[in-house]
């Protein structure tokens, strides 16, 4: 077996590498233990492509909170947008161009709907907008020096004219984690997070909002929020979360529903891995349509309810899937660049 170039992805693509893996052909597991035994360079690479064939791995060992704060004081002065440049797809502002027309009235009216937009493009200019595509995560640094990471299909914007002595707000469509820098100022400088449907409210904390599908949660990993709702006319809705908490908004059901929750389940996607604790498959589709944008066809539906619990590696898609399917023992099959299709093995 001549395999020195072997990368991570070419152990998961070669169809005999499971067979050391799980250990169900004798010859390949034999021709495999030899060839790693001459290629001792390879065994890291090797086992880390079998924890991404079984889609579970070993759980870390947890960093201690003094250890986390003192590396994030060093990293984010070293921080800037610009390192952000080629990852974030700031937001544009599209300059319309009219024709005269050859009436007045036809040429006055115009001449209003131009000032409206003109209006409209002016507030826009105003606000900094970010943009991640499909399957993207992006660090920002924010101008108090707050941290947020934007997962896939997600837009955050915020006052190009920010005051950090003043209140803080950001608007988010999609999912974001947040580590907020407690800042003095008027007002104790509230930092606030709009969606949709809800504001989270904090003064310094760290939790991940995510607002996919008309339905808004919010987990709490450290510090203290507050979370407020349009409720009925009488009675607005509100909620305040603390450390592990999560809390989830439907509008339909006009009540936010809390329980406690391991966070790092539900922040994992910012160290590059998904944590999975009895998930089930109709969930991991949700997460497939909306951040990497597939458009996902099943052919038995009751295999959605499957779960897996474990983690899984992310670093690209292709890795994601190949865990999934060995996972759940399931066919996933690229149909097109957009179409996925789920399918048992025969």
């Amino acid at each position: 077996m001549n395999l020195p170039d072997y990368t991570l992805q070419d152990f998961l693509q070669d169809t005999t590498f499971p067979h050391w893996v799980y250990k169900t052909n004798p010859v390949e597991e034999q021709r495999w233990s030899a060839w790693l035994e001459a290629n001792p360079d390879k065994k890291i690479v090797a086992q880390q492509a079998a924890l991404m064939l079984i889609g579970i791995s070993v759980v870390p060992t947890p960093i201690p909170d003094s250890q986390v704060q003192e590396s994030w004081q060093r990293l984010k002065h070293r921080l800037a947008f610009q390192e952000n440049a080629e990852l974030l797809h700031p937001g544009k502002t599209t300059n319309r161009s009219y024709q005269q027309w050859s009436k007045w009235a036809a040429a006055f009216i115009l001449f209003c709907l131009g000032g409206a937009l003109f209006y409209y493009a002016t507030l826009k200019e105003k606000q900094q907008i970010y943009r991640t595509n499909y399957g993207e995560t992006a660090t920002l640094i924010l101008p108090d020096s707050s941290m947020v990471v934007l997962n896939g299909n997600t837009t955050l914007r915020y006052p190009a004219n920010w005051n950090s002595r003043e209140s803080r707000e950001v608007w988010l469509e999609g999912e974001a984690f947040f580590n907020v820098l407690k800042k003095p100022g008027k007002g104790n400088a509230k930092f606030t997070v709009h969606t949709p449907e809800v504001n989270v409210q904090v003064l310094g904390t760290s939790f991940n909002v995510t607002n996919r599908r008309q339905k808004t949660r919010v987990v709490l990993n450290s510090g203290k929020v507050n979370l407020f709702a349009k409720g009925s006319a009488e009675e607005p809705l509100t909620e305040t979360l603390k450390p592990g908490e999560m809390a989830e908004l439907i509008p339909s059901k006009q009540k936010f529903t809390k329980r406690q929750v391991n966070p790092e389940v539900y922040s994992s996607w910012t160290h590059k891995k998904l944590i999975f604790q009895a998930t089930p498959l109709a969930d991991i589709v949700t997460l497939l349509e909306e951040n990497y944008g597939y458009q996902v066809q099943v052919t038995d539906r009751k295999i959605l309810s499957r779960t897996i619990t474990g983690e899984i590696y992310i670093d690209n898609v292709n890795t994601l899937l190949v865990a999934l399917s060995t996972s759940f023992n399931l066919k996933f099959e690229n149909k097109d660049q957009r179409t996925l299709r789920i399918t048992s093995p025969i």
